[in-house]
């Protein structure tokens, strides 16, 4: 899933479900490559378009996410769902990748 906010940043979303008890750490992240992280770059422009063409997402906000898509800044939140617990947030800055933990959250 994609999500815009107010201020023009996206998020990439993903759950990752586990049938037993197992924690999600950052091996279990998703868009753990650089061509997977590429296609859903590239999915997301494409949904940004689709959303101003709907109305669902103003022309200056969507300009400000396509801004960072091409400066390739994006959060990464992967969580754990069923029997699985905990996730990962990921910052990707200019395509520079640093995993948030959760103590250090802005």
């Amino acid at each position: 899933m994609i999500s815009v906010d107010r201020n023009g940043e996206v998020h990439f979303w993903d759950s990752k479900w586990r049938g037993s008890d197992t924690s999600i750490g950052p091996g279990s992240r998703a868009h753990r490559t650089d061509n997977s992280l590429e296609e859903a770059r590239k999915q997301a422009i494409d949904s940004i378009e689709a959303a101003v063409k709907s109305g669902r997402l103003s022309p200056e906000v969507a300009n400000t996410a396509m801004e960072n898509m091409k400066s390739r800044n994006v959060t990464i939140v992967t969580v754990g769902t069923g029997s699985a617990r905990n996730g990962v947030i990921e910052r990707v800055v200019g395509g520079e990748r640093t995993v948030v933990h959760p103590e250090r959250r802005p």
